[in-house]
């Protein structure tokens, strides 16, 4: 029968839409099949649809398309959003999962009258298709979703450790487990790996946790080491006490906290505050040196104490021994005076001119 609709083969909606008034019976066409659907292929078809959805279906044409009205609308909907779920999680199945959309779509076309040769046919991967793609969907909705997204977290986190920290990570994830992770998160068939997946995720997160623990203690230790290399400066007993309590602050630890689902990314910040410390050193140096205050010039008294000689001349022999008639006589007298004294300081003596009693 030819309807507004398509060509419709059995009894459903279709076939009821195109009877229900004179009007459009009248726009409807009968014609013979071309050929009859063998008993094997419906046999066929009517296991696949009962193996399928778990409903006895009978080897009948009107049975066979009952049921994929039935059921496959659910399977539209519930594998709807596959494909895109699929590309966000970096998985391999999208493709398959629109061609089964695709085909899910087909069968139900004509009130599903072509659905018994399809799925009657010798070879018939919708069936299977569809098995992988409700199993697939079933697993993402009962958490596989989010350790897909903790594993690919903690993926891309191993790969920044080891870039940032080349050979810090080396024993956080075995080589066997390395590739269950690898096949884990490369296979369509992901949700049949589940458990070996949880397995080595628990395995990194317990040896990342632990590192944390170590590396923590050893960052703490160089932070120490530091403060006494600072503290032996030889300018910090020196500083105020406003700048020694300034700068020794930038040496407490700073506290990280170990995030239990992925340590990995914890681990990476306490190995970078590490790399960090030898250049905190050398900046907190510089800044001691600038902040310590310039020493006062050497009193000439204090010059004696420490045993340099000192030469005291009296005022009065450093007047001129004559009148001073210009600017000539003046450069002389104080060529003189310069001489003289300029002889002293180059027999390592300090000079003090001292007034008449």
């Amino acid at each position: 029968m030819h309807t507004s609709g398509g060509s419709v083969k059995t009894s459903g909606p279709l076939a009821i839409e195109a009877m229900k008034s004179t009007m459009a019976f009248n726009r409807i066409g009968v014609s013979e099949r071309d050929s009859k659907l063998l008993p094997e292929a419906l046999d066929r078809a009517a296991r696949r649809l009962e193996d399928l959805f778990g409903d006895e279906v009978l080897p009948l044409e009107d049975h066979i398309s009952r049921a994929v009205r039935l059921h496959v609308p659910d399977v539209l909907e519930k594998v709807g959003s596959l494909p895109d779920r699929l590309r966000l999680l970096g998985l391999l199945g999208e493709d398959r999962s629109r061609t089964i959309l695709g085909n899910a779509t087909e069968l139900l076309k004509g009130d599903a009258s072509a659905a018994a040769a399809v799925l009657g046919a010798t070879e018939c991967a919708v069936p299977e298709d569809t098995r992988w793609a409700l199993a697939a969907v079933e697993a993402l909705d009962n958490g596989a979703e989010a350790e897909i997204q903790q594993a690919r977290a903690l993926q891309q986190s191993l790969g920044e450790l080891e870039t940032l920290c080349p050979g810090k990570g080396q024993g956080l994830l075995a080589e066997e487990e390395e590739t269950t992770f690898e096949q884990s998160l490369s296979s369509e068939s992901f949700f049949e790996r589940l458990p070996d997946l949880r397995a080595v995720l628990r395995s990194i997160r317990d040896r990342a946790t632990e590192r944390c623990s170590e590396e923590n203690e050893r960052y703490k230790d160089d932070l120490r080491a530091t403060q006494s290399a600072l503290e032996a400066h030889p300018g910090w007993p020196g500083l105020l006490e406003d700048d020694r309590e300034e700068i020794a602050s930038r040496l407490k630890p700073l506290p990280v906290e170990v995030d239990f689902g992925n340590p990995v990314r914890s681990l990476r910040t306490l190995l970078v505050r590490r790399s960090a410390v030898a250049g905190l050193l050398q900046e907190l140096r510089t800044e001691v040196e600038r902040r310590t205050p310039e020493e006062p010039p050497p009193d000439p008294k204090e010059a004696e104490e420490v045993g340099v000689p000192v030469e005291e001349i009296r005022a009065s022999s450093l007047a001129p021994s004559a009148v001073i008639r210009g600017s000539r006589d003046l450069d002389e007298w104080l060529v003189s005076l310069r001489e003289r004294i300029a002889g002293i300081l180059r027999a390592k003596k300090h000079v003090r001119i001292k007034g008449e009693d």
